[in-house]
């Protein structure tokens, strides 16, 4: 346990971006696969495939505030908000 605290206490831009990617793409995982298991569910205009994928680009917003308030490091919560912000502009750009 203590390892894993210990992986998770690094001052780096790009582990911030790995953070971020990571965390998006195994939320968008998550409910697409919930997608496919109860489409009944996701059918109506609520959670069609557009709400989900910003669901998972702005998910990153909780490791942003642990990072920048929480723990004070600035460089990997950049690297959060880069990711962010590039992937917003990438949604919009390709899918709305």
């Amino acid at each position: 346990m203590e390892r894993i605290k210990l992986f998770f206490r690094k001052d780096n831009f790009a582990f911030g971006v790995l953070i971020a990617l990571t965390l998006s793409l195994v939320t968008y995982a998550i409910l697409h696969l919930l997608s496919v298991i109860f489409p009944e569910a996701f059918s109506n205009k609520f959670l069609r495939q557009q709400v989900l994928v910003v669901i998972s680009i702005f998910v990153n917003l909780f490791p942003f505030r642990t990072y920048m308030a929480g723990l004070k490091f600035d460089k990997t919560g950049r690297g959060i908000l880069a990711t962010m912000f590039v992937l917003t502009i990438l949604y919009f750009i390709f899918i709305h």
